[in-house]
């Protein structure tokens, strides 16, 4: 019985975190314009950010975000949208592979970095295998 109590209680949690953010992004959404993937490529790229890594960035960062908000190289991962740090890592683990790098051993960059410090981060703490 106290389990049947606590998963309701976590799934009923859930559901409500996640109509929060859903409102949360769409007010966000509506003060802003939502960026194509190639306009957030060249916003990237016209500030210092290879083009495969911007498109990298998008593609992972899109189950965080609800239509119609799209990623912007402003937004702040940890601070504003509260990704897990774990899945940050992940992200980080991805990116070695894809590009064929390798962790330095200290990350290079702010605790709560924009997803343009994040991109910056990735290849400012890996280097080429």
């Amino acid at each position: 019985m106290f389990a049947g109590a606590a998963l309701t209680l976590f799934v009923g949690w859930t559901v409500m975190t996640n109509f929060r953010e859903r409102r949360r992004q769409a007010r966000l959404a509506s003060t802003r314009s939502c960026l194509s993937q190639r306009d957030f490529i060249d916003q990237c790229e016209l500030a210092g950010v290879d083009g495969a890594v911007a498109a990298f960035v998008w593609r992972k960062m899109q189950p965080y975000y609800f239509k119609p908000l799209t990623p912007s190289p402003g937004d702040r991962p940890v601070g504003e949208f509260r990704i897990d740090g774990g899945d940050l890592s992940d992200m980080v683990s991805d990116f070695e592979k894809a590009f064929g790098r390798r962790w330095k051993g200290q990350w290079v960059g702010s605790d709560d970095p924009t997803l343009l410090e994040f991109m910056q981060g990735l290849v400012a703490s890996t280097e080429a295998e």
